[in-house]
């Protein structure tokens, strides 16, 4: 089957309508001179002529009838780009307000934490110089002769002054916490003593409730550990205080163990227990449980915000499971080295038995 068509001039203005070219001309041989051309060949391939221009600029004409498609093309790129760039420069300038302004709110936040901690270890020390000679004074008046309505109003003013104090230490170590100045002294400790020792501190406090105090520590503990003795009394009393104030029957427990990093110690209860959703702010500075005013359970809610530094400081993490009813247990593990130094005695601490918020 052979189909042909016929190269005349209907079908040279029909590609000049096409590609929008003009002068088209059909040549026999090689198109020389020719500004562009198209050979016309049989099917052996022999060259019959040429299809051919001489315009000058032959794409012109196609540039010509697009230039305004591709004018109005540009016109429509080059006001997206200037809008987004006009959106860009925007965004940007209230990015570098806004992160003037963050700067600015760090800055007035941490120097009014800083005048905080200042004021709260100012007016701490200066509290706290009159109410140790009230004790003083307390204390040498309980020496003599009291008759038994005395004695019990001097019990009262020294357990109130105790407590008072209590709380005052609790800020002064607050406040050097946030100040970065509070230090470690790492000293051989006896851990196993320290720990019955700070167990038997609550027996008296336990008993008062029908509670039991119960105080294991593994064999693997005995001996001489590095660590800050009146430290760590301070977490476990901590610990065990809020323990026995939040249990009205059954034990509390104190147990140490050799663990892969250190020791771990864990302080159990048989207690009201603490719901889910308080357990996300438990140690969160000047928080209670129970934030109600006619809340149970009397403290400040500092208690547990500094064990968890104070834990932290010595390089371990609190940890805490608990379900309502059913009592709670916090745990924590001190990367603490064993040691051959002579041991210390454990710190007499000024927290042993002190009530805890």
């Amino acid at each position: 089957m052979i189909s042909a068509r016929l190269i005349g001039p209907v079908f040279l203005r029909g590609i000049e309508a096409d590609l929008g070219v003009h002068d088209l001309t059909i040549a026999q041989g090689d198109g020389r001179g020719a500004t562009a051309e198209a050979l016309v060949t049989d099917p052996g391939g022999k060259v019959l002529g040429v299809i051919a221009t001489r315009a000058s600029r032959p794409g012109m004409g196609i540039l010509g009838r697009a230039a305004p498609e591709i004018l109005a093309g540009l016109a429509i790129l080059i006001a997206a780009a200037t809008v987004l760039m006009i959106r860009v420069s925007g965004a940007l300038a209230r990015m570098e307000r806004n992160e003037r302004d963050l700067t600015k709110a760090r800055d007035e936040a941490q120097a009014a934490n800083q005048a905080k901690s200042q004021f709260l270890a100012n007016i701490s020390h200066e509290i706290r110089t009159p109410l140790n000679g009230v004790l003083g004074m307390a204390q040498l008046m309980a020496i003599d002769e009291l008759s038994d309505r005395q004695r019990e109003r001097m019990a009262i003013i020294m357990d109130s002054g105790q407590a008072l104090l209590a709380l005052l230490n609790d800020l002064l170590d607050l406040a050097r916490m946030e100040a970065g100045k509070f230090e470690l002294a790492q000293s051989p400790i006896d851990i196993a003593l320290l720990v019955k020792s700070t167990g038997a501190a609550f027996e008296g406090m336990a008993a008062q409730k029908g509670l039991s105090i119960r105080v294991e520590v593994a064999p693997e503990v005995e001996g001489a550990w590095i660590a800050d003795g009146a430290r760590l009394r301070q977490v476990l009393s901590n610990l065990v205080s809020n323990a026995v104030k939040f249990s009205d029957a059954g034990w509390v427990s104190v147990h140490v163990e050799a663990s892969p990093s250190g020791l771990c110690f864990s302080v159990r209860d048989t207690g009201i227990g603490i719901a889910p959703e308080d357990l996300l702010r438990l140690f969160d500075k000047f928080q209670q449980v129970d934030a109600s005013s006619t809340r149970r359970f009397a403290g400040t809610g500092l208690g547990l915000a500094i064990t968890r530094e104070l834990v932290e400081l010595m390089g371990g993490v609190v940890r805490v499971e608990s379900r309502l009813g059913e009592g709670s247990m916090f745990q924590f593990e001190l990367p603490l080295q064993r040691t051959d130094a002579t041991l210390l005695p454990p710190p007499h601490s000024r927290l042993g038995g002190r009530r805890q918020g």
